[in-house]
């Protein structure tokens, strides 16, 4: 029976959960497999770590303890971390050994079957492990099946080649220079709206999360905004004015 992972808390923005679960693998690939239990280790570079001790490191980067208990449900649910109990052992008095003290009865465990929860199950006792998928999602790559894909240095049949598209190469090159932009022009536009928020003195005192729902984007725009080519050190020089400390993931 799978187990229930449902987050014990009220269900905030999504946003606020997509910016956590945007953020989950990059924190996650620098954690160590957790030590204790008897659940089988992955191999790198996957990880299996505490649900809970992701979630305490979520919050450490910035983001609500809400939207990281949910970002870790959604990414359980849709294949990218897989989810498991901890498998904990029972002390059994089972040799006789030599210790620090001389002979005595050494104690020994044996793992204990899965363990049973009548509801979802505590954080505490939850392990995620991370899938390949997680790590394709995260480095921008699109997993596909090597039937689906020529090999190398083959060029496909024409009646598998796509069709055209109807533009030519210097047509395509003008739309992702549209589109790039439009993303550098918006970028730009949380990071002029974070300074001027800034002048505000009490702003400063605001984590990333309460800055991100304040300025209606998400955590990761307010990251982008703190390094911003332009804006970014007037940013941060509001900060170092007051003798703040930037939130969150923006240590400097």
């Amino acid at each position: 029976m799978p187990l229930d992972t449902s987050p014990d808390c009220a269900r905030p923005k999504q946003r606020l959960i997509d910016a956590a679960k945007e953020n989950l693998p990059d924190l996650l690939s620098s954690m160590s497999n957790i030590e204790e239990g008897y659940n089988e280790r992955p191999s790198p570079p996957d990880r299996l770590v505490s649900a809970e001790k992701m979630v305490q490191a979520l919050i450490a980067s910035g983001h609500l303890d809400a939207a990281a208990r949910h970002a870790i449900h959604q990414l359980i649910q849709e294949g990218m971390l897989d989810g498991e109990a901890i498998l904990r052992g029972v002390p059994t008095t089972s040799r006789l050994g030599s210790g620090k003290s001389g002979m005595s009865m050494l104690e020994e465990e044996s793992p204990t079957e899965t363990p049973v929860f009548g509801g979802p199950i505590p954080y505490s006792e939850l392990l995620i492990r991370s899938t390949p998928a997680l790590w394709d999602r995260w480095r921008g790559e699109q997993a596909t099946t090597p039937d689906a894909t020529p090999s190398a240095g083959v060029k496909a049949p024409a009646s598998e080649q796509p069709e055209a598209k109807g533009k030519t190469k210097g047509q395509e090159r003008v739309v992702k220079n549209k589109g790039a932009k439009k993303t550098r022009s918006r970028r730009s536009r949380i990071a002029e709206l974070l300074l001027a928020f800034l002048d505000d003195q009490r702003n400063t005192n605001l984590n990333c999360s309460e800055l991100a729902e304040k300025l209606e984007c998400d955590v990761s725009s307010i990251s982008r905004a703190f390094r911003h080519k332009k804006y970014g050190p007037e940013i941060l020089r509001r900060y170092r004015d007051r003798g703040k400390r930037p939130p969150g993931i923006h240590q400097i």
